[in-house]
């Protein structure tokens, strides 16, 4: 029903008449989005899209809602972008169709949540892109992203802090920190952002991904989107997401951020009090709640049961005898 009523939402906004003029009228009286990016990301099941959910209704921040993905490359790719001004090919480099698909539905829904409302103009927002570029032919990467985000949160009709000034632009977006590649374009077009990164000691992160691969098996998921096919392929990924944790302190130097998923969860206010204070925005009592668009929302978690009752004796002698503990202590010794 829900569903339903907010597409019709959509179809009588469009129908009300042509929002491009109106929405163009609105940024050139306030300017373009030209915030640095606060970027979340390290390996999937550590905490990113609750840290991200904490951000979303802070009056300085404009919060992208899901996963930040671009265009059909991989979750690790930064996108490259033309020199030559072709606005088409910006747009599909950026664009994510899943995202636009879900978002321009009317409704929202994330992980264990309810559905919750969305007036989102997905139409229309290749068309302000196309337009924004044509107007003020952008020439770098970065005057692309802020083309793109501008378009995004412009026909968010219904995004409850689209007035107010902003310091940032922030997203989540799960293992395209441990591409250096991807990281060392980040830092290039973004060299006033800030990459954060969530550490989780390797018991609890193991047994959040085995109680996935477990659901996923009950519930027939497709193998293409299970996360590791075996112990080994989780060992491989939790030493790469620490190799990247070491590499990005090289490359961000003070612009990077560790946070401890621990302390994340053992005292929310303290922890993201201290992130606030270091990055420079206010504090507000938003940043301890999960929410989409203000609304509370329930944790996109994948369990309640706590490691005991994940992981077998096997588990927690193999993980702490070997290489995932080890790389852990080196970063925490």
């Amino acid at each position: 029903m829900l569903h339903g009523m907010f597409q019709k939402r959509v179809s009588e906004a469009r129908e009300a008449g042509d929002l491009l003029p109106r929405l163009l009228e609105h940024i050139e009286e306030s300017g373009p989005i030209r915030c640095p990016l606060v970027l979340i990301s390290q390996i999937s099941r550590s905490g990113g899209t609750w840290l991200s959910q904490l951000f979303d209704h802070h009056p300085q921040v404009w919060a992208h809602p899901l996963e930040l993905r671009f265009g059909q490359s991989r979750k690790s790719d930064w996108p490259e972008l033309p020199s030559n001004g072709d606005a088409e090919h910006a747009w599909e480099a950026l664009r994510y169709a899943k995202a636009e698909e879900a978002f321009g539905s009317g409704t929202y829904a994330k992980g264990n949540d309810d559905t919750h409302p969305m007036l989102f103009e997905a139409d229309t927002q290749r068309a302000l892109f196309l337009r924004l570029a044509e107007i003020w032919k952008p020439t770098t990467d970065r005057e692309w992203f802020d083309f793109y985000f501008t378009s995004f949160f412009s026909v968010w009709l219904d995004h409850q802090r689209r007035y107010g000034q902003k310091k940032y632009v922030a997203g989540f977006a799960s293992m395209l920190a441990l591409e250096p590649q991807s990281m060392m374009r980040f830092r290039q077009v973004y060299p006033d952002g800030w990459l954060i990164s969530i550490l989780r000691e390797p018991f609890g992160w193991y047994a959040s991904v085995k109680h996935r691969a477990e659901t996923d098996e009950k519930t027939k998921r497709s193998a293409k989107k299970r996360l590791y096919g075996g112990f080994d392929e989780v060992e491989a990924a939790y030493r790469d997401n620490i190799k990247s944790f070491h590499a990005n302190r090289q490359l961000f130097g003070d612009r990077y951020i560790e946070l401890d998923y621990e302390a994340l969860a053992a005292d929310t206010e303290e922890t993201v009090r201290a992130l606030a204070e270091r990055i420079g925005l206010d504090w507000h009592p938003t940043l301890t709640r999960q929410t989409f668009n203000g609304r509370s929302i329930r944790p996109n978690t994948s369990f309640t049961g706590g490691r005991k009752s994940v992981l077998s004796e096997e588990d927690v002698a193999r993980i702490g005898d070997g290489p995932m503990m080890a790389a852990y202590r080196t970063l925490r010794p």
